[in-house]
């Protein structure tokens, strides 16, 4: 896939475009993806620059490596409400599918960072339940501690962001 698919949407997302990811104490490592075959953008500060209220995930993630991928990241360095970071994702799911690109085959992984210490079981529970849509599909939340590779969240989780 051409690098240049990820040109329109770092026009769209210009002023937010971040080097890293990490927040809250949790880091995603970028290693092994090709320089220009990635863009991270910090959807939380564009939603404050643009008046949008309401939940909104801390990155939004758009890889073409090998094809192109979608992610919207939650980072996490404490308490997990289900509930809202459900919300938070969908935010990050809708702003993403406005800006990306429109082809359905797209891959999509909401994300889940937290920092090392196991979340509790009613949490993995309560997260279980809920799928967010991108491109009329549902996703089920990808639960990963802090500090892995973004590569290897996208081998293990393969199947389910198709």
């Amino acid at each position: 896939m051409s690098d240049a698919c990820l040109r329109p949407i770092g026009v769209f997302f210009s002023s937010f475009i971040s080097d890293s990811c990490r927040k809250d104490g949790c880091e995603l490592h970028l290693d092994s993806i090709r320089r220009g075959c990635l863009l991270v953008v910090d959807s939380e500060k564009y939603a404050e620059a643009k008046g949008l209220s309401g939940a909104m995930c801390d990155l939004l993630v758009f890889c073409s490596q090998s094809g192109m991928l979608v992610s919207a990241l939650e980072f996490k360095g404490g308490g997990v409400d289900a509930s809202r970071v459900y919300d938070q994702l969908c935010a990050g799911s809708k702003l993403a599918q406005r800006a990306g690109p429109k082809d359905t085959k797209t891959r999509f992984i909401p994300l889940l960072i937290h920092k090392g210490k196991r979340l509790h079981a009613n949490d993995y529970k309560r997260m279980n339940h809920y799928a967010v849509t991108f491109h009329g599909k549902g996703h089920k939340i990808v639960i990963e501690r802090s500090h892995q590779s973004l590569v290897e969240i996208i081998r293990k989780h393969a199947s389910s962001c198709e």
